[in-house]
């Protein structure tokens, strides 16, 4: 039987060192993965604020636009000229404002403070509309521009800042954050033609006025969820700072070409709440309000977001 030397003993401890090493480095490796894989599965719960935010928001926006050309032409006599007129000018409010909205929250108020007086200038927006006449139509229409301009922009900046630093899981983020969006868009029309039918105008646009004080509750309510996301940032970030002025002018000029075709995209997009709308009033099926059909948008993009957002 062969001596057992401390040489030879030794020798055997480092081999079976060395056949373990293996197996714990690959059991490391695996809850290493486990532990990435669960990270990147899972979003904050800062992202379902905005995503009821938004989504009642969104209800109060699609309520209100679906029914607003109708209430032109019916309960204030507008002829067709004059409610493209006045659907475009506040059309173009809506998506002139955010430019303001931006500069206000990188200025001055930060991200969370204009969301939430954009959308108490949104609530006073559509209550205003609930009074049936003429001067407090157009204030309406003001208030509601206003308030977009400041909750729009800030309220998506929001949601990219809550991904700092977990950059992979932004665009899937982003596709829950527009599930919401048009799930509010779905069921708007058919609560507002609904309530229109049954109770009149003014319950229509109040109805649009409570799932803004909805929207705003969420959000103060969940505010804490958002941290640093919310505030505003530096006017020297990192990212401004990785930048260089070459890179800058292309990304100007790429973003020039992507508004053009934005802009033609969205005018013809836009044609469902003016001239669509009395099309399908005036020549579809007389059983159903022409407010549904702004409905079918909304839910294409729910499908098609639901197949998205396992893909990604």
């Amino acid at each position: 039987m062969p001596l057992e030397t401390p040489g030879r003993k030794a020798d055997g401890q480092d081999h079976r060192s060395r056949r373990a090493a293996p197996a714990r480095s690959a059991l490391c490796h695996s809850e290493a993965m486990a532990m990435t894989a669960t990270g990147r599965a899972s979003h904050p719960p800062g992202l379902y604020v905005l995503f009821f935010t938004e989504l009642w928001e969104r209800y109060s926006f699609y309520s209100m636009s679906a029914i607003l050309t109708l209430y032109m032409n019916e309960a204030l006599h507008f002829d067709t000229a004059r409610i493209g007129a006045v659907y475009g000018a506040y059309v173009g409010g809506v998506y002139f404002m955010p430019l303001v909205g931006g500069l206000v929250a990188d200025r001055a108020l930060g991200f969370r403070r204009c969301v939430i007086v954009g959308g108490m200038l949104m609530l006073l927006g559509h209550l205003v509309l609930a009074v049936e006449a003429l001067p407090f139509f157009y204030a309406g229409l003001v208030l509601l521009a206003c308030g977009s301009g400041l909750l729009k922009p800030n309220i998506s900046t929001i949601v990219g800042n809550l991904y700092r630093d977990r950059p992979e899981l932004r665009d899937a983020a982003f596709n829950i954050f527009y599930m919401g969006i048009n799930i509010g868009g779905f069921i708007a029309p058919y609560g507002v033609a609904w309530l229109r039918a049954r109770y009149g105008w003014s319950v229509a646009f109040g109805s649009a006025a409570v799932a803004m004080l909805v929207s705003v509750v969420v959000f103060i309510r969940g505010r804490k969820h958002l941290g640093e996301a919310a505030e505003r940032v530096p006017s020297r970030s990192l990212e401004a700072d990785s930048v260089s002025p070459e890179d800058a002018r292309s990304r100007v000029m790429t973003l020039l070409v992507v508004f053009v075709v934005s802009a033609v995209f969205w005018l013809a997009f836009f044609q469902d709440g003016f001239t669509l709308t009395l099309w399908a009033r005036d020549n579809t099926a007389t059983g159903i309000a022409p407010e549904i059909f702004r409905s079918v948008e909304p839910l294409g993009v729910i499908i098609f977001s639901f197949g998205l957002v396992f893909l990604w």
